[in-house]
Formats: structure tokens, C-alpha cells, sequence
């Protein structure tokens, strides 16, 4: 377990280029960092991570006082277990929490959110990382992906700060290769110089497609935004509990 923790930590918090998930990894850890740098600022000391795994991000959130992992099923880093859409705390525990590749797994939605809503205190910030375009994981249970506006529907009874997509239409189709190819026997040594190339061409791509339709102005920015960034793998959102 202890090795397994290791791995899965060091991946999240310093994704390397060359690897597969490098893409969506990075654009994660970024919105994560963001993030805390807004609850250190109101001072949140009681935080959870739901669906923590083993808790890849605890570091990131060092000033809380409490840093609290629950999951479906026990390791050496999860502190609860049980079903997301029974929590076993208290109304307004929490000061903030975090919930990242998780919902798509869930498969009651809706009372998920609303223990969500629950247990974390008024204006407390949430942070939430979901697919949007990823092939079938963790199958059988994968239920899900999800819209900018079919998120914005599921947590309408939330203040929507931000909602983040992690790629554009290039960038999110190369990644589907770097995904396919990462299937294969040794793919992490046999394949590397092709995610490597990958990863440099989709940042590249991206950059270049966002300064060129900048370029033309609001028609240019409404292209970039509206249909450009409308294909991510993945969105992060920011949400304030409104109650």
C-alpha cells in the first residue's frame, strides 16, 4: 500500500511530460492549487476529500487542521468509508471539500450533492473535478460525464465561481490516443517518446489556436470559448454552498 500511495501521489502532484495522463493531470493539479490558495484566504481548517483514494492532494492542503479522506472502500490513507450519498458527519462540518474524478462513479447523484450541501458549512467552498470526454473506467460503475451546462443544472443550488475545461478540441482528441495507448503491456516504456511528442504538440496546439482566434477580437474570443474549449476531457468547477 505504502508504494502504491507513493505512486499514485507523485503522478497527481508531479505529473511528468512524458507520461499519458500528463494533459489532465497538470490541469487538474493547477485548478487544485488555485483552489487552495482561495480557502487558505477564508481560512478553512476542516476540510474533506470525497472519494479520496489515497488522498493525492493532502499536501496541498498542509495549513488545515483537519484533512479528512473518505471512500468506498478502506486503505491505509482513507479515514471513512461508506456511500457518498450517506455521509456519516454532522450538518456543517466542514469548512471546504474536495471531490476530484468521483461523480461520474456515484451512482445516486443527486442525494451525493445534496449531502454535499450538508455537510459543508454556509459559503464554504467546493471543489469538484469531473469528465467530460474519457472512454468507460472502473466499469461497472462508471455512470457518467458531464456538460458545462449540464453541471451548471446539477449544481444550480450552489454559487458557480468557476467552471475550468482542462483541454480544447485538439489537445482533448491527442489525449485520446495518449489514453488508448496506455492500455498496452509496458506502454509507460514503450511509449513514452509518443506521449512526450503528444503532450508538447497539444499545449502547443492549444496555445496557438487561443492566440490566433484572440486575434479577432470578440467574434475570435466567442469562437475559442463557445466551440474551440467546448470538447475538454475534463471540467473543474468552484462552487460556493449557498444553502
Amino acid at each position: 500500500m505504502k508504494n502504491d500511495f507513493n505512486v499514485k501521489t507523485k503522478e497527481r502532484i508531479n505529473p511528468k511530460i512524458y507520461q499519458s495522463g500528463y494533459l489532465v493531470l497538470k490541469a487538474i493539479l493547477s485548478d487544485i492549487r488555485f483552489f487552495s490558495r482561495l480557502i487558505r484566504k477564508q481560512r478553512a481548517k476542516n476540510i474533506l476529500d470525497l472519494g479520496c483514494g489515497v488522498k493525492p492532494y493532502e499536501s496541498i492542503f498542509s495549513f488545515a487542521d483537519k484533512f479528512v479522506g473518505f471512500d468506498v472502500e478502506k486503505n491505509d490513507r482513507v479515514d471513512d468509508i461508506g456511500l457518498n450519498w450517506n455521509l456519516p458527519y454532522k450538518d456543517n462540518e466542514f469548512d471546504a471539500l474536495i471531490t476530484t474524478q468521483v461523480l461520474e462513479h456515484t451512482a445516486k447523484l443527486k442525494e451525493t450533492i445534496q449531502e454535499i450541501r450538508r455537510v459543508v458549512k454556509k459559503d464554504g467552498l467546493i471543489f469538484v473535478s469531473v469528465p467530460m470526454t474519457f472512454p468507460i473506467h472502473g466499469a461497472p460503475y462508471d455512470y457518467y460525464r458531464f456538460t458545462q451546462y449540464g453541471l451548471k443544472e446539477i449544481f444550480k443550488d450552489f454559487d458557480i465561481i468557476k467552471i475550468i475545461p482542462s483541454s480544447g478540441y485538439i489537445a482533448t482528441q491527442i489525449r485520446l490516443i495518449n489514453i488508448f495507448l496506455s492500455h498496452f503491456f509496458l506502454a509507460q516504456y514503450l511509449f513514452f517518446p509518443i506521449f512526450l511528442f503528444n503532450n508538447i504538440l497539444a499545449i502547443i496546439a492549444d496555445n496557438f489556436i487561443k492566440f490566433i482566434l484572440k486575434l479577432g477580437g470578440v467574434r475570435g474570443n466567442f469562437i475559442y470559448q463557445k466551440i474551440y474549449m467546448s470538447l475538454p476531457e475534463n471540467y473543474s468547477l468552484i462552487l460556493k454552498n449557498k444553502k
